[in-house]
């Protein structure tokens, strides 16, 4: 692997990384519950109900959402804008 092959793989792995965090889903944790893979694991796991995002049951399903999604997800990160994701609120 040559030094430029080399950057675009850690390119790419950082990017894919990225989409991990719910800061990569523009509609935040309301975007993330609304996905059929929330809702399928809150019935499988929580008895269909949500638990509270601040509890370690709330953070731990986010994770595992997210674990499930990011792939998806960092592809649309290519396509959205540094200055719109960015952009100040004034």
């Amino acid at each position: 692997m040559n030094p430029a092959e080399a950057f675009v793989l850690g390119g790419a792995i950082l990017l894919h990384d990225a989409a991990h965090v719910l800061a990569a889903y523009p509609g935040g944790l309301t975007e993330i519950q609304g996905t059929t893979e929330w809702k399928d694991l809150i019935a499988q796991r929580f008895d269909n109900v949500n638990p509270d995002y601040g509890t370690e049951r709330g953070k731990a399903a986010v994770f595992e959402v997210l674990r499930h999604l990011h792939a998806e997800q960092a592809g649309k990160l290519l396509r959205r804008s540094c200055i719109e994701r960015f952009r100040p609120a004034f």
